[in-house]
């Protein structure tokens, strides 16, 4: 049995990654067109913080995000956070020269500007750091079986008002970020909630393959409503076009189970839909069992 790669386990990391490039790209052309004007232009400095944060959202391995974004740090004259964007850099690729590069470049060369941690940090800022930590401990001691797709519409029901939780606690914190008056200070809480958005994501996930599921076990209870109601009209007696219904059902059957082993390859749970599957294969049988006595 062949086994999928992780881009076909997960149909949205291409996406991801592409639309981490894009928002990479757009935020070196901002960084480049604000050089012109030796930095002055607020507006673009700030559509490129905005696309270097992106991009590290869709795609927390990109590593030129991180230099991207400790560079323009540098340029404002907060260092230490430079320097902990960096830091996160050499966790995704310990070898990358930009990053060696730009971390010698400030530390051997700082800036005028004293690093932030040296200035008192507003009551806002800490209120939301503590929040986020909170999010992330959450995060941590969450019980991931509880992310299992599922055909049980309770367990589905259950998979909706988590998730509903995350996104309402993850919103609220987005809101409050947006009111801070330092763009550096938003930057560096955003990327803090990777983890919650992760989580949230996982949970959309779930749910999307809880409607595969659902979809294709509807279908196969569906075929084995049918096939019941064929059988039944054969055993009273009756006549029709059962041969060609038996063809169909039997197409019907190979299709279904082209779409078992889709699901099992991608790892989700089949057994409710196998166990219905193989009570659709009963009466199949059974029916082509009382066409045999009809002939």
């Amino acid at each position: 049995m062949s086994h999928p790669t992780a881009e076909t386990l997960n149909p949205n990391t291409r996406y991801r990654h592409e639309e981490s490039q894009n928002y990479l790209s757009r935020g070196v052309e901002c960084m480049l067109l604000a050089e012109e004007d030796q930095y002055q232009d607020k507006a673009l400095l700030t559509e490129a913080c905005d696309a270097f944060i992106e991009a590290i959202k869709y795609n927390r391995q990109q590593t030129e995000a991180y230099v991207g974004m400790a560079y323009l740090l540098w340029i404002l004259g907060d260092q230490q956070r430079a320097l902990q964007y960096l830091e996160q850099g050499l966790r995704t690729n310990p070898a990358h020269p930009d990053v060696h590069a730009l971390i010698k470049q400030i530390t051997g060369k700082p800036q005028s500007a004293g690093p932030v941690a040296e200035q008192p940090e507003p009551q806002a800022y800490r209120a939301l750091q503590t929040e986020i930590q909170g999010l992330l401990e959450k995060v941590k001691s969450e019980n991931t079986a509880t992310l299992a797709a599922s055909v049980n519409p309770h367990a589905v029901e259950r998979l909706q008002e988590r998730l509903q939780g995350w996104e309402s606690d993850y919103e609220a914190v987005l809101a409050a970020i947006d009111d801070l008056q330092a763009f550096h200070e938003r930057v560096m809480l955003t990327c803090e909630l990777g983890p919650v958005q992760d989580r949230i994501m996982a949970y959309h996930q779930a749910l999307r393959q809880s409607e595969r599921l659902t979809r294709l076990d509807d279908k196969i209870l569906e075929n084995t409503r049918l096939t019941r109601q064929y059988l039944n009209a054969l055993e009273a007696g009756e006549t029709g076009m059962f041969c060609t219904y038996a063809d169909i059902l039997l197409d019907n059957c190979d299709a279904l189970a082209d779409e078992l082993d889709v699901l099992e390859r991608e790892g989700l749970n089949i057994r409710t839909l196998d166990s219905h599957y193989q009570q659709l294969i009963e009466v199949v049988e059974a029916f082509q069992l009382a066409m045999e006595g009809v002939d």
